[in-house]
């Protein structure tokens, strides 16, 4: 914001310094060049008077090269452009503009390139028609040229400079209330409900920070009942579990079995979930950046066990990916979703895929993918009362929906997305989770 407002500032500023000083460096040039070529002209002009006293054209032309000492070169020519006399050294001058100007309607002046010319006409007849021709240097006129652009250069310049100064000044002034206002939401963003904005005395910060304190306030009760409802939750789970667990490993020292082995993983994954669910409903579990390929290594064991006691395999492909930022609970519970409805409606081989995210999705996003390798047929099911199967379809239809809503409510909270396919040769369903881009 503050560079913003710098940049702006002197964007205006330049704009009206050109927009002022392009006329003036014009204009500065027009009344310098006039000075030139006054100063010529009232040089010449006694010169003139003093030709035209001459009773004879040789007399005309004696006088003209007794003034050749003079720092301007002179020449008198015929209006037909015929040179009488003339004070050049090597040769005839090139006469320009002015003297075409001078014919039409004198006195002719001009300047052109490195000279600064004046035509006056001559009133003595001896010679005829007759111009006097001057020219002399533009050294010193284009000196006084870059000198003036040079100082509203500077002025200019300077300007920019104080007002890129103020500008700074006053970003500074508007921007340190509302950085300090982006640090307390940041805060309260990652769960710390005891910050408060600080007070800048600027009326609209001021507001925005009373808006955000009430927001801290209303939350941390919001947070901490739910903290508390957490807690009593995890606490009612617990107490069954625990005992359905005791009940369970009783039951496999007398009568043992794979199904109360089964029974047993089933119940140490549920406690799991209890846990993860309960974690994830306390707002100050901030987001993390997660390694995917090692989390889904870490799991993989627990998902080949449950997997080999349905006669069935999980595989891992991995294609180099960038890290994610989420809560780790958050990506395990919608991703045990897609696997345990792999697990119940799909047949073959359940592969979890990690892979960089499809050109139409966020960049920098990766997929996280459970891939079947067709659906299951469904159990036998009682026909509906009136023999329209209604009830066998209900279940085809609901082959991916067990949890489904759960997962899309988690990863969307951590800004992803859930994509289902379904196909007859398997279904892929995929956590679309973002890149790890930490809050600026």
């Amino acid at each position: 914001m503050r560079q913003r407002l710098v940049v702006s500032a002197v964007a205006l500023v330049l704009t009206a310094l050109l927009a002022f000083a392009l006329p003036l460096a014009w204009a500065v040039r027009g009344l310098l060049e006039g000075r030139a070529l006054d100063a010529l002209q009232g040089a010449v002009e006694p010169i003139g008077l003093q030709l035209d006293r001459s009773r004879t054209c040789a007399e005309l032309q004696l006088g003209l090269v007794q003034l050749a000492n003079l720092r301007i070169t002179l020449s008198a020519i015929t209006t037909d452009g015929r040179v009488l006399a003339t004070t050049a050294a090597g040769g005839i001058p090139v006469v320009g503009d002015e003297f075409e100007l001078a014919r039409s309607a004198p006195p002719g002046r001009f300047v052109d390139g490195d000279r600064v010319a004046v035509a006056l006409p001559l009133s003595t007849g001896v010679c005829g028609n007759a111009l006097l021709h001057a020219t002399t240097g533009a050294d010193a006129l284009q000196r006084q040229t870059r000198g003036a652009w040079l100082v509203i250069a500077g002025i200019a310049a300077t300007v920019a400079l104080i007002a890129a100064a103020g500008a700074w000044v006053l970003g500074r002034r508007l921007a340190q209330p509302f950085e300090r206002l982006a640090t307390s939401a940041g805060q309260l963003g990652d769960g710390d409900f005891s910050a408060r904005a600080p007070r800048s005395g600027l009326a609209e910060a001021d507001r925005i920070a009373d808006a955000l304190d009430d927001t801290a306030e209303r939350l941390g009760r919001s947070v901490a009942r739910s903290n508390a409802f957490a807690a009593d939750a995890s606490h009612q789970l617990r107490t069954p579990l625990t005992a359905l667990r005791l009940h369970l490993e009783a039951l496999l020292a007398t009568a043992p079995g794979p199904s109360v082995e089964a029974a047993l993983d089933e119940a140490d994954r549920l406690e799991t979930t209890v846990d993860d669910l309960v974690a994830l409903t306390r707002l100050d579990a901030a987001p993390r950046v997660l390694d995917l390929d090692e989390f889904v290594r870490e799991r993989l064991p627990g998902w080949a066990d449950a997997a080999a006691r349905q006669q069935r395999a999980v595989a891992f492909e991995a294609l180099p990916v960038p890290a994610v930022r989420a809560r780790a609970g958050a990506v395990a519970q919608a991703l045990q979703v897609l696997l345990d409805n792999a697990l119940q409606h799909g047949t073959g081989t359940v592969t979890v895929r990690l892979a960089p995210a499809l050109p139409d999705e966020p960049d920098g996003a990766v997929r996280l993918c459970v891939l079947d390798e067709g659906p299951a047929d469904p159990p036998p099911s009682p026909a509906a009362p009136d023999g329209d199967g209604s009830r066998g379809a209900q279940v085809r239809h609901d082959r991916h929906g067990r949890g489904l809503p759960l997962a899309r409510a988690l990863i969307g909270a951590e800004g992803g997305e859930v994509s289902l396919v379904v196909d007859p040769d398997g279904s892929i369903a995929c956590l679309v989770l973002p890149g790890n881009r930490p809050r600026t």
